[in-house]
């Protein structure tokens, strides 16, 4: 299902709408080594149920907006301070700490595999049961919050086990808008992603560079954002070496209409000079 920018800025210029103000949001790519000896990346990917309100049919990661509830008390909180994200994420502690919640919070309600652990040295546990279904479930319904599920587990959030991969806005056309921070953490030794079907269609773990291909061809339903992340990923031949690289600028990306005749034209503004949409994802990869 692709894109038709050109039909939703006519339409956003026809109901004459102030753009929808963008709301936080984080998305995590579970990683995990494709094989030995430097055999590439794989990311876990969710396709969106058709029906949905916002990216139908696309593959996405798992993610959603901040809560007014992400927060955690400093001793759920491992690994890096709020303050120390705040520098890493390039805003404020406040929002820093409520991103960080939220994709661990996101990661776990959409497909199972919880970032946290009885200290911030120690391994992740594994939540499988019946218990553990139905918080996962009250979570993502709202029921309960990621700061009780914690505290009754007695878990501290693994924050360190999180890497910065960017940031996107979703461009003034769209009815739906968020400004979402990405991030990479590895796949917890022994840890399974689950498919509970309830914002997805289908799930699967998938090469970071074939996948790639596979959306330059056509042959892959997903937003620009989403394959830039693979396309970030792509040249590195291991998790440790995604993980190890510096991180991309914390400069929003976003996609801009300029008019062109009776039509429009798609850049991506950022960091640099305005890129055409076509050519975005070519012109990063020779910048790496």
């Amino acid at each position: 299902m692709a894109i038709d920018r050109s039909a939703a800025m006519r339409r956003f210029l026809a109901d004459q709408r102030e753009p929808v103000t963008p709301r936080d949001a984080a998305t995590v790519l579970l990683l995990r080594d494709a094989g030995t000896d430097g055999g590439g990346i794989e990311v876990f990917m969710l396709r969106r149920h058709r029906g949905m309100a916002f990216a139908p049919g696309m593959y996405v990661y798992p993610g959603g907006s901040v809560e007014p509830h992400d927060r955690l008390p400093v001793h759920r909180f491992g690994g890096p301070t709020r303050h120390e994200w705040a520098r890493a994420l390039d805003t404020s502690a406040d929002l820093a700490h409520s991103l960080v919640c939220a994709a661990i919070r996101e990661t776990f309600e959409e497909c199972g595999v919880l970032l946290a652990a009885p200290d911030p040295e120690s391994g992740c546990p594994l939540p499988t049961g019946t218990d553990w279904d139905q918080q996962r479930l009250a979570l993502a319904q709202g029921r309960t919050t990621l700061g009780a599920l914690l505290e009754e587990h007695g878990l501290v959030a693994r924050t360190d086990l999180l890497r910065p991969l960017g940031r996107w806005i979703t461009p003034i056309f769209s009815t739906r808008r968020f400004d979402t921070r990405f991030f990479i953490a590895p796949l917890p030794d022994g840890a399974a992603c689950r498919d509970f079907g309830e914002e997805s269609d289908a799930v699967e773990w998938v090469p970071v560079r074939e996948t790639l291909d596979r959306y330059e061809r056509g042959d892959i339903p997903m937003m620009l954002a989403t394959a830039d992340a693979l396309n970030t990923l792509a040249p590195h031949d291991s998790v440790a070496a995604a993980l190890a690289a510096p991180p991309p600028s914390n400069i929003p990306l976003i996609v801009r209409a300029i008019r062109d005749g009776a039509d429009f034209r798609f850049v991506v503004d950022g960091p640099d000079d305005a890129v055409p949409v076509d050519d975005f994802l070519s012109i990063r990869r020779r910048a790496c």
